[in-house]
């Protein structure tokens, strides 16, 4: 509790933001049971969570604590690697296996946030050798893009056996300032943050990342 009146101090200082009102709690249970039971109560849209280990040998296990989140509680969930600097987000990266339709909601939150800061969004689709799309990942493809017809939105292509070395090579030649993925299609999301043999997170780029979930 002093550590986080602390906090609050620290908060206060900074320049004055009208926007938002910080409160501290703390509580004694399951992290997970209990931010559960606090999304639903207090109407939460956005859980936001510092993470350990986002650079080089430093993999510090963020699996019991963000990861469990990301995947078990049903709230919108920004992961900020603990090296991670603010930039203007100037490029979004939304990787995607296009294999499932989104729902329209979840493009919306997208577009919202592409609005607040104008920002260009870049679609990455991880393929492996010699592969094609599918009539139906072609659809999702076109649909995607038809929908931020009005935005910056370009589509990638690369080639690539490890989905999560994929996307952060991507992250880092862009210069991206900012990864959104959607909690829709699991399994491809723990592809990402994931190694399959610990429960460890092997996204390790300085870039904030953004879960969706619809």
């Amino acid at each position: 509790k002093e550590k986080l009146q602390h906090l609050l101090k620290r908060i206060e200082k900074l320049p004055l933001n009208a926007k938002h009102n910080f409160k501290v709690q703390a509580i004694y249970g399951f992290l997970i049971n209990e931010l559960k039971t606090l999304v639903i109560n207090k109407k939460i849209d956005l859980i936001i969570m510092g993470t350990k280990g986002a650079t080089g040998l430093k993999s510090v296990s963020i699996g019991s604590n963000t990861g469990n989140v990301i995947t078990k509680v049903p709230c919108n969930v920004m992961a900020v690697p603990e090296n991670a600097c603010y930039e203007n987000i100037q490029e979004i990266g939304f990787p995607s296996d296009l294999n499932i339709a989104y729902d329209i909601k979840v493009l919306e939150t997208i577009k919202d946030i592409i609005l607040l800061k104008r920002s260009a969004i870049r679609l990455l689709y991880i393929s492996g050798a010699n592969e094609t799309l599918s009539q139906n990942q072609t659809k999702v493809k076109n649909f995607i893009l038809d929908y931020f017809k009005d935005n910056v939105c370009t589509y990638h292509n690369i080639t690539g056996k490890n989905i999560d070395e994929s996307v952060q090579c991507f992250t880092e030649s862009r210069n991206l300032n900012m990864v959104i993925m959607v909690a829709k299609n699991l399994n491809f999301l723990e592809r990402i943050l994931f190694r399959p043999t610990v429960e460890k997170i092997s996204y390790h780029t300085k870039v904030p990342f953004l879960v969706i979930h619809e």
